[in-house]
């Protein structure tokens, strides 16, 4: 039996992230949580998500699906929360590499990782890929979007991306529904986008904007080309070894000479540009469409 620990290390969380959906990753919280000493932070809140979890399967979807359990979900993890200084948009993640089927060099430089130190962040990101297998979860996810403020911003994917084309169609049908709402995002599921965008014949949400996402491992394929050419996507927006602004626009120079513009971006969504004297991010606003967007890898 291994030795009881306070703390989560990385290689325990990715146990769990690589276990295949369902009951096999239900055992491998379990198990994990059997190596943490009890009522450490890291042992509350996997327990938590673990009770929420092994009941979501029986739980029934509709208006009050998993009702009697929102009070622990929203104080263990809320399924979108409203961000910081860096990024003080609503949001919303799932794990990452568990939901990347367009991963490719990103997992080398993956940002995601860097909040593991936290349970919070993990718990947040593990609970809401559990609710999005399940009809009662994805009723619960869909009534937490119906409750965003009028007129706000949401980043779809901070952390994770779409799996697959039934998951995407469940978002674009929530985002139709809230004109209102401007949600942006970046994926690397290149081929799943694609195929979602066939299937509806090239129509999108008005209010969605979408970044390919340097990294994926459909780079330099032929469906590079079709996602950028679909409705929803302004550009790319890709990262860089690189520390300052002029290095970074340099990079995007090179990488795409034919570009009449580049950006850098400067690190903070809410301190990005100003459109009417409001901050927006530039990977959404219209007047970046076709303007490659780049950071330093952070």
């Amino acid at each position: 039996m291994r030795k009881a620990i306070a703390q989560f290390p990385r290689t325990a969380a990715l146990r769990i992230v690589n276990a295949p959906a369902g009951r096999k990753r239900l055992d491998a919280i379990r198990t994990e949580l059997a190596s943490l000493v009890p009522g450490s932070a890291w042992f509350v809140v996997l327990r938590a998500v673990l009770e929420v979890a092994s009941r979501v399967e029986s739980m029934r979807s509709g208006p009050n699906a998993l009702l009697p359990w929102e009070p622990m979900v929203s104080g263990l993890a809320r399924i979108f929360v409203e961000g910081n200084g860096k990024l003080p948009y609503w949001q919303f993640s799932a794990l990452p590499f568990a939901t990347c089927p367009g991963m490719g060099d990103c997992a080398r430089a993956c940002y995601s990782l860097r909040a593991w130190r936290n349970p919070l962040p993990f718990a947040r990101q593990l609970l809401n890929t559990i609710l999005l297998e399940t009809p009662a979860g994805r009723s619960m996810i869909a009534r937490a979007f119906r409750s965003l403020p009028a007129g706000t911003i949401a980043r779809l994917y901070v952390d994770g991306d779409f799996r697959n084309v039934p998951e995407i169609r469940f978002w674009m049908d929530l985002i139709s529904e809230r004109p209102d709402v401007h949600v942006y995002g970046y994926s690397k599921s290149w081929a799943e986008v694609i195929a979602y965008d066939h299937e509806q014949g090239g129509r999108w949400p008005e209010n969605y904007a979408l970044r390919q996402s340097g990294g994926s491992k459909w780079e330099g394929t032929s469906l590079e080309k079709q996602f950028q050419a679909l409705a929803p996507v302004r550009g790319p927006f890709d990262y860089f070894d690189a520390t300052t602004p002029a290095e970074i626009r340099a990079e995007l120079r090179r990488r795409y000479p034919e570009a009449p513009k580049v950006f850098a971006c400067p690190g903070k969504c809410g301190e990005c540009v100003r459109v009417n004297g409001a901050w927006v991010p530039a990977c959404a606003h219209p007047k970046f469409e076709g303007v490659p967007i780049g950071i330093g890898t952070h």
